[in-house]
């Protein structure tokens, strides 16, 4: 993923294979709502800001709603769904940034 700063705190996440952006589908905000990726448009749905609640960790949080990135239901299972959600700063909330 490209991390790609807006200059006001805000980042836009495009990932580096598709060149997609990560997006709150259908601009919702409503806790559960799927975060998919989405040919790039600049929307509030597909801006975020950065929060580190530990060491090394950060909670992404939609400029639309709020909510944050979430693997749902907690799950280690590959494909597990990234849904937003009300921050809770849990373990399936934080995310690490590896500059590769």
């Amino acid at each position: 993923w490209y991390v790609v700063g807006h200059g006001d705190g805000n980042y836009s996440l495009i990932n580096a294979n598709s060149l997609q952006s990560a997006d709150v589908f259908e601009q919702s905000t409503t806790a559960g709502a799927k975060i998919t990726q989405w040919p790039y448009w600049g929307g509030n749905g597909q801006k975020f800001r950065f929060a580190s609640p530990a060491s090394g960790y950060h909670v992404i949080t939609s400029q639309l709603s709020g909510m944050a990135f979430d693997v749902n239901g907690k799950s280690t299972a590959d494909g597990a769904a990234t849904i937003q959600w009300n921050v809770t700063n849990g373990s399936n909330q934080q995310w690490q940034l590896i500059r590769r």
